[in-house]
């Protein structure tokens, strides 16, 4: 977002930070930065819709940029918003797609499944590898995370990383295929790079 926000600066544009966590303070580049309580939950909470409706609308931007959503509710309520501007969505993992979050099976590799109840299936019988292994993967929580998958097909452009990610989220909403774009990560300039420095001398090499 930093790097986004900094050349959208250079070029006149001004940017505003709505955010449910704050760590520290909010980089220069933002013109504003306003933390709503429980956008960053991925419990969906009733109060975070009209929140971010009443500060929107304060802020009337002519762009509406989404990321890191987890509540279809608040999707909802932000495309329901009479005259806003085009609301794009930034898809840069497989949350929306995959209950573990990894799309990796331990059984043949790289997962193609639909996310629907084979998941539960695969997770309880271990095939699956999980990005947080602590976290409770049921029947709720696969509703739940339907539920946010079509609330994609309220944005009026959805931006991914990859060709592979492009065609996960087709297949997952075939609806939204024309409204899918790729656009590959940055790489940030080596004089903002930070050096790792390594412990032990037969410590392995780390690419980020």
């Amino acid at each position: 977002l930093s790097l986004v926000t900094s050349e959208l600066s250079r070029r006149g544009v001004c940017s505003h930070l709505v955010c449910g966590v704050l760590g520290g303070p909010g980089p220069l580049e933002f013109d504003s930065v306003h933390v709503v309580e429980g956008l960053a939950s991925r419990e969906p909470l009733l109060q975070v819709g009209p929140q971010l409706v009443k500060l929107i609308g304060l802020l009337d931007p002519d762009v509406i940029y989404l990321h890191n959503m987890f509540d279809p509710v608040a999707v909802w309520a932000v495309s329901a918003i009479p005259n806003r501007g085009p609301l794009i969505w930034y898809v840069h993992d497989h949350y929306l797609t995959c209950l573990s979050e990894l799309r990796w099976r331990r059984d043949h590799g790289s997962c193609r499944e639909r996310l629907g109840a084979g998941c539960l299936v695969a997770i309880n019988e271990g095939r699956c590898v999980l990005r947080r292994p602590e976290r409770v993967l049921d029947a709720d929580g696969l509703g739940r995370r339907k539920t946010l998958s079509r609330s994609l097909g309220q944005a009026d452009q959805v931006i991914v990383v990859s060709e592979y990610m492009r065609s996960l989220l087709a297949e997952a909403e075939p609806r939204l295929a024309e409204r899918i774009h790729v656009l590959p990560r940055p790489i940030r300039h080596p004089a903002v790079a930070r050096t790792r420095q390594r412990t032990r001398s037969n410590e392995p090499v780390a690419i980020t």
